[in-house]
């Protein structure tokens, strides 16, 4: 696993992002009562990233299609992601970035379950 520690969301707060690189998604563990899944802190040193509903993608947004959503309604793009050792599912969702100099809103996902298949 590859994380950086980034500040997202406004106010900003610190979490651990992950840059995965098996997929064409990056992405933080996050809140989401409604599922709570498997998703355990792994390798996390930052709290869960709490999403709202002002956040999420919309199912009908074009970066949600390039992802082949699952079922869920309109307001969400809930997605499931196959890695050879296992998989994850989350939400897209938007959320601002600070970086050093700047505040950009970038799209990225918010897992809830994991599942990693080591031997």
């Amino acid at each position: 696993f590859l994380y950086v520690n980034l500040k997202i969301g406004e106010p900003a707060r610190e979490y651990n992002l992950d840059v995965d690189t098996g997929s064409i998604l990056t992405w933080v563990q996050c809140n989401v009562p409604t599922y709570r899944g498997d998703c355990k802190k792994w390798l996390q040193t930052h709290p869960y990233y709490e999403l709202t509903p002002a956040k999420l993608v919309s199912r009908n947004d074009p970066l949600c299609q390039v992802l082949h959503p699952l079922p869920g309604g309109e307001k969400q793009c809930p997605y499931h992601i196959n890695y050879v050792m296992g998989d994850s599912r989350g939400l897209l969702i938007h959320d601002k970035f600070t970086l050093p100099s700047s505040q950009h809103t970038f799209t990225f996902g918010c897992v809830y379950i994991y599942i990693y298949a080591a031997n």
